[in-house]
C-alpha cells in the first residue's frame, strides 16, 4: 500500500485500489472486524498504520469529487442493481447512508447529496432504500449518522415537492403508499400537496368557453388544474 501513497495523497489512485479500500471500510471482506467502526476497519486493513489510515480516509472521501470517475448520482442511478443488492438488508442500507454522508463534506452539494437532481424516480428509490431504516429525527447535540440520514431523506422529499412534473407526482404517490415509510407519511403528504399546487400552477392555461363546457360535461380536461378544480 505504501507504494500507492502518492496517488492516494494526490487523489488519483486507481479505481480498483479504491474499491478494495472501500470493501474494507464497509466490512465486505473477512479480514476486518465487522463490529468495528469504518475508521477502525481501515486501520486494521492497513496494519494499524495511523498516518496511512488518515491518507486513505481522505482519499476515499475526496474520490467522490474526482473528474475522472463517475459522479455519485451516476453511480446511484444504476438503481435496479442497487435496490436488488440492498433489498431489506438493514446493514446495507446503513452502508448506503454512510456513503452518502461521507460524500457530503463538499458544501457545494447543498442540502442533499443528490444536489439539484431532477430524476424523480432516482430520488424516490433512494428515499425508499433509506427511509425504511431511518425515520424523521431532529438534531439534539451531536449529528449522528441517523440524524444525518433523516435530514437527507427530508431534503430529497423536499426536492420532489419542488418539481413541477408528473413524474414527481407519481413518485410521491408511490412513497405515500409504501408501508415501509409509515414514519415519513406526514412529510410525504405535505410534499404531495405542495407539489400538486406547483404542478397545477405550471400547467395552468386560460380556458376558452368551449374548454370550460367540456370539462363541466366530464369530457377530457384541458389541463391539470381542471382535474382538481372542475374548471
Amino acid at each position: 500500500m505504501g507504494g500507492h501513497r502518492a496517488d492516494l495523497e494526490e487523489n488519483r489512485a486507481a479505481p480498483n485500489l479504491l474499491h478494495n479500500l472501500a470493501m474494507a471500510y464497509f466490512a465486505f471482506i473477512v479480514e476486518v472486524d465487522q463490529r468495528a467502526s469504518p475508521q477502525e476497519r481501515i486501520s486494521q486493513f492497513l496494519g494499524d498504520d495511523v498516518e496511512l489510515t488518515g491518507v486513505v480516509l481522505t482519499a476515499l472521501r475526496e474520490a467522490a469529487f474526482r473528474d475522472d470517475l463517475p459522479e455519485v448520482d451516476s453511480t446511484i442511478s444504476h438503481r435496479a442493481g442497487l435496490r436488488d443488492f440492498i433489498g431489506t438488508h438493514n446493514e446495507r442500507s446503513r452502508h448506503l447512508a454512510e456513503m452518502l454522508r461521507g460524500c457530503a463534506y463538499n458544501q457545494s452539494w447543498g442540502p442533499s447529496i443528490m444536489g439539484q437532481c431532477s430524476d424523480a424516480a432516482l430520488l424516490c428509490d433512494v428515499i425508499q432504500m433509506l427511509g425504511s431504516l431511518y425515520g424523521p429525527l431532529f438534531p439534539a447535540g451531536r449529528v449522528t449518522l441517523e440524524v444525518d440520514a433523516s435530514d437527507r431523506i427530508a431534503s430529497m422529499i423536499s426536492l420532489l415537492a419542488a418539481m413541477p412534473s408528473e413524474a414527481a407526482q407519481e413518485s410521491l404517490t408511490d412513497l405515500s403508499s409504501d408501508p415501509q415509510l409509515t414514519s415519513w407519511h406526514k412529510h410525504i403528504q405535505h410534499a404531495s400537496e405542495s407539489q400538486r399546487v406547483l404542478l397545477g400552477d405550471a400547467s395552468y392555461i386560460t380556458l376558452s368557453t368551449e374548454q370550460v363546457q367540456n370539462t363541466l360535461s366530464n369530457q377530457n380536461p384541458a389541463n391539470v388544474c381542471a382535474v382538481f378544480t372542475g374548471y
